[in-house]
C-alpha cells in the first residue's frame, strides 16, 4: 500500500482530478487543507480510502509552517497504518504515468527513499538556514504594504547580522532537494523521531521546506539508501515561481520520463484529462 499526501489550499477542481487519476485500491490518500481555508470541497473516491487530516495549519510561504504541514501529514498516515511509500505532493500536482506504472517504478526501488536533489550554493544555504529570517510569514503576502514592509524588515534584520557576524546552525551540514518526495516507512518514522529537534532549527529560518529532508536523512543511518531521482517531478520556473501547465504543453508531458508534473490550474482543466487520457490508453496497450 502506498499514502499520497497532499498539501492543499487552493485549485480544488485540480485537486478533485488529482484524486480521481490517485483513486486505486492500492493508495490511500490524506489531505492537509491550509487552515486559510474556509469552506472545504467535497471530494469523491471509488477505490482509495481518503482522510482529511483535522489538525490544520496555517501555512505561510518560505516559513517553518510549511514544515509544520508535511509534519501533520506524517503523523496521520503513519498513525493509520503501514506503507511502503509515503509519497508528499501539492494539490496541484499531476501523474504523468498510470497508477500500475508508479506502482512498477516504486516496486523497482523498494526501500530506496526518493529525492530529487536541488542545486545549492554556500550563499544560499548561509542566507537562508545560517542566519534569523523574521517577518517570513508575510513576505510573500498578497497585501502589497504588508509585503513590502515584511521583505523591508527581513533585508535589514538579515544586514545587521551580516555586520555583526551573527551565524547560527554552524554545526550542520545542509543538502538542497525538492520537498516533494517520496519516503519509506523507516524515513518517515526518523523524521517523527526527530520533530522537536527540525522544528527547533528550522525555526526563522528561510524556505527551510527544500532542505529538511534531506538534510535529516543525510545525517541519519538511513543516509546510503536516498535514491535521487531527477525525473520524480516535471517542475519549470520561471523568474521566481513555477509556470502553470496548459494545453500548449501537452507534447511536451507525454515525452518527459517524470512521474509527477507541477503545477496545473482549473484555467484549462483540459490539460489533464489529455494526460490521464494518454496514459491510460498506454496501459490499455501494454
Amino acid at each position: 500500500m502506498h499514502a499520497y499526501l497532499i498539501i492543499a489550499h487552493n485549485e480544488f477542481e485540480v485537486l478533485q482530478k488529482l484524486i480521481e487519476a490517485l483513486d486505486d485500491p492500492r493508495n490511500d490518500i490524506y489531505i492537509h487543507f491550509d487552515k486559510k481555508v474556509k469552506s472545504l470541497p467535497q471530494l469523491k473516491v471509488k477505490y482509495s480510502n481518503l482522510f482529511i487530516c483535522k489538525k490544520r495549519i496555517n501555512v505561510h510561504w518560505g516559513d517553518v509552517s510549511q514544515l509544520k504541514a508535511e509534519y501533520v501529514l506524517w503523523q496521520e498516515s503513519y498513525k493509520q497504518g503501514k506503507y511502503t511509500y509515503y509519497h508528499l505532493i501539492s494539490g496541484t500536482h499531476f501523474p504523468l504515468k498510470s497508477q500500475d506504472s508508479l506502482h512498477r517504478f516504486f516496486d523497482s526501488v523498494a526501500n530506496r527513499i526518493v529525492l530529487q536533489k536541488m542545486e545549492q550554493g554556500e550563499s544560499e544555504v548561509d542566507l537562508k538556514l545560517k542566519r534569523i529570517s523574521v517577518c517570513v510569514k508575510s513576505y510573500n503576502s498578497e497585501n502589497q504594504f504588508m509585503r513590502k514592509l515584511s521583505q523591508f524588515t527581513w533585508k535589514c534584520f538579515l544586514r545587521m547580522q551580516y555586520i555583526c557576524g551573527y551565524r547560527r546552525n554552524k554545526q550542520y551540514v545542509f543538502k538542497k532537494s525538492s520537498q516533494w518526495c517520496s519516503l519509506t516507512e523507516e524515513a518517515v518514522a526518523y523524521m517523527l523521531s526527530v520533530k522537536r529537534e527540525v522544528l527547533r532549527k528550522y525555526r526563522y529560518t528561510f524556505c527551510g521546506d527544500e532542505f529538511f529532508v534531506f538534510s535529516e536523512l543525510y545525517d541519519s543511518s538511513l543516509k546510503n539508501q536516498i535514491y535521487d531521482y531527477d525525473k520524480l517531478l516535471k517542475c519549470d520556473f520561471f523568474r521566481t515561481g513555477p509556470i502553470v501547465y496548459n494545453s500548449v504543453d501537452y507534447e511536451k508531458l507525454v515525452g518527459s520520463d517524470c512521474l509527477f508534473a507541477r503545477k496545473f490550474s482549473a484555467s484549462d482543466l483540459t490539460i489533464v484529462d489529455r494526460l490521464r487520457e494518454h496514459y491510460k490508453a498506454d496501459e490499455n496497450q501494454s
